[in-house]
Formats: C-alpha cells, structure tokens, sequence
C-alpha cells in the first residue's frame, strides 16, 4: 500500500554518557506510546454486519479476490484504455510480471484524469489504486466545487467500506479502513484494508483510493 501510518519518534541529542542516553531512550519509549495511544483514541469501530467490509467494496467493478480475466473486462466496460500487460500472455512476462509483486496492469479514462492499477498474484486481485484529479474549468463537474466534491467522495466511500475500524490520521486527512485490524498500521498488515486520501491544494482535488488485502495470496512483505 502506498500510504501508511508510521509512528514517529524523535531523535533526541543528549548528553554522551550513560545517563544521558538512558533519559533518551526512556523519552522515546515514553512518545512512541504516547502515539499509538493517540491512534488507537482516534479509531471508530464500527457495526460491521458482513455485507460491507473492504473485502467486498467494488471499485470500478474491481473487488479483492477477483480474477485477471473478470478484472479486465470490468475495466474495460467501465471506459478504461488498458495498457499492454493486460493482454493474457504479456501479462505473465516481464516488465508486466515480477514473482514477488505478481502482474500489475494500468488503466485511464476520461482524458487521463482518472488512473487505475492493479496487482494480480495467484490469478487474485489483491491489491487496487486509483487517483482521480479534478481541476476546475476542465473537469469539475458543474454545480461541484473542489469543497463538495471532497465531501461528496468522502461520504461515497465511507459507506463503501463499511469496515470493522475506522481511522483518521494527519492534518491533510488520510482515512484508514481495515476489516478486521486497529491502528497503528504498518506495511505488513495483512487484513483486507483501504485508505482514501483527498488532497485539496491550489483549486485542485486529487482523490486516492488503495484496497490491499496481501492475507489473500498469502504475501508476508
């Protein structure tokens, strides 16, 4: 996944001897739990009933656990230009295939403003990223302003992962979904787990959506 929560814990310059760097290391330990209580405070678990869940969010007509060849086809009928690699044979060779990633394939829409990838091992997808990227005077939708169409994203895919936690993190919001796992998250989380990311900066809006669930091929990076 390409967005994740890392506790951070200051370096601190101390005295050189032994007493200095015992404090030091003591202050660390001291923020560094300080933080993850501070995660763990801003998580919302929610009424997870088993009809939602990041295990079974469709984006694009792409779900977890789904096949290359019912992938492709739902981009396609989605309007996405897929490039080479997700043709059957050059799929399976390099650069489209890694034995360690598996195969990733790219698509676009809509005049490139809309960007999809996906990661496909053992014949599942398990891992999804889209960005989409609104600029107004060229793709706004009318009526939308940059402001509600964050909210308007926001609460699309907040009902989309209707998952067991829920996180907010950082003062640009990055919103965190895992089926099954609280914060902190690491890269090796390996339950079906989303974040959505909406950036607003100089009247732009660019929108990110990652669905990763690694526990399904087994992967342990």
């Amino acid at each position: 996944m390409s967005i994740d929560i890392a506790v951070e814990v200051s370096n601190h310059t101390g005295p050189s001897d032994a007493n200095g760097n015992h404090d030091s290391k003591s202050q660390a330990k001291s923020e560094n739990k300080v933080a993850q209580a501070s995660a763990k405070k801003n998580v919302q678990k929610t009424s997870n009933d088993g009809s939602g869940g990041v295990a079974k969010a469709v984006v694009d007509g792409v779900g977890l656990g789904m096949t290359q060849e019912n992938a492709v086809a739902a981009l396609q009928s989605k309007g996405y230009k897929l490039g080479k690699c997700a043709k059957p044979k050059t799929s399976l060779q390099k650069p489209c295939f890694n034995a360690k990633f598996g195969t990733t394939i790219k698509g676009a829409r809509k005049k490139g403003y809309e960007k999809l990838s996906v990661r496909i091992l053992n014949d599942k997808v398990y891992w999804l990223s889209k960005r989409v990227t609104f600029i107004p005077g060229r793709n706004l939708p009318d009526g939308q302003t940059v402001s509600t169409l964050k909210q308007d994203y926001y609460d699309k895919y907040r009902a989309l992962f209707d998952a067991e936690y829920f996180h907010q993190y950082g003062k640009q919001p990055i919103y965190h979904f895992d089926d099954t796992s609280p914060p902190p998250y690491s890269r090796k989380i390996s339950s079906p787990h989303a974040v959505l990311s909406l950036n607003e900066g100089r009247g732009t809006l660019i929108v990110g959506i990652d669905m990763e669930w690694k526990g399904l091929v087994g992967a342990t990076w």
